[in-house]
């Protein structure tokens, strides 16, 4: 029987936020009449301090600090550390 791959956060490496965008394409489908997903973006962007590149740090639940964790699974805010200058 296959292993079950663990699951990962895509986190950002500079201020650790899980907050991770990227862009992502749609067509328009004239047989369904609605949009369908065309593809994802290579960069993605840190929604609490602008950073923005391909290559982002991918981490377990087990690897998860406490923030990272507030942020994802109770709705909490990022704090992004002070020392940190945010983009934008």
């Amino acid at each position: 029987m296959a292993e079950t791959p663990t699951p990962i956060h895509v986190v950002c490496p500079v201020c650790g936020s899980p907050d991770v965008t990227c862009d992502a394409t749609a067509k328009w489908d004239f047989e369904s009449q609605q949009w369908v997903h065309g593809g994802v973006q290579d960069e993605k962007t840190c929604q609490s301090c602008g950073y923005e590149k391909h290559s982002f740090d991918e981490v377990t639940d087990a690897d998860l600090t406490p923030e990272q964790r507030g942020f994802i699974y109770d709705g909490e805010d990022y704090p992004v550390p002070a020392t940190i200058k945010v983009c934008g």
